[in-house]
């Protein structure tokens, strides 16, 4: 399994085991996510976690193969709201104990890359990441270019 396959299924590893204990992460835990639905927890997380930049019934579409019984998108949003901002925080916390990080400028996570740009703080002292003033910027700015090795 390559790196990139490791990380991916730790991701999702991880969102499965969310998805034995819901109500964890439910705004209501005697209620939300206890009845068997189309998007239940562990695929909306998928979703929310793999989702596009297209319009959300688009990207619901592409999620559920085009099928013609796709959810609503209301009734995404209603899945949705019963989620508390926790789910996140933890999701990331465990995603993220997988992985021994050695922080990059003394400061950044990086989990994988490939061939990304970041824009970071403006530090016009710092010349490994500094972009002097251009047509795209009046004043400069930093960023990291990332590459896979």
């Amino acid at each position: 399994m390559t790196f990139p396959e490791q990380v991916k299924s730790f991701l999702w590893n991880t969102i499965s085991g969310m998805a034995d204990h819901p109500w964890l992460f439910a705004k209501d835990p005697k209620v939300d996510f206890t009845r068997k639905r189309k998007l239940d927890f562990e695929m909306l997380m998928r979703f929310l976690i793999s989702r596009q930049c297209g319009t959300t019934a688009h990207e619901l579409l592409k999620y559920f193969d085009f099928d013609p019984q796709t959810i609503s998108v209301s009734a995404f949003y209603q899945q949705r709201s019963k989620l508390i901002p926790e789910a996140f925080h933890f999701l990331l916390h465990q995603f993220n104990s997988n992985f021994p990080f050695e922080l990059y400028k003394g400061k950044y996570n990086i989990v994988a890359c490939d061939g990304c740009e970041f824009n970071i703080a403006r530090n016009p002292d710092d010349p490994d990441t500094f972009n002097p003033p251009s047509g795209w910027s009046s004043k400069g700015f930093n960023m990291i270019h990332t590459i896979s090795a």
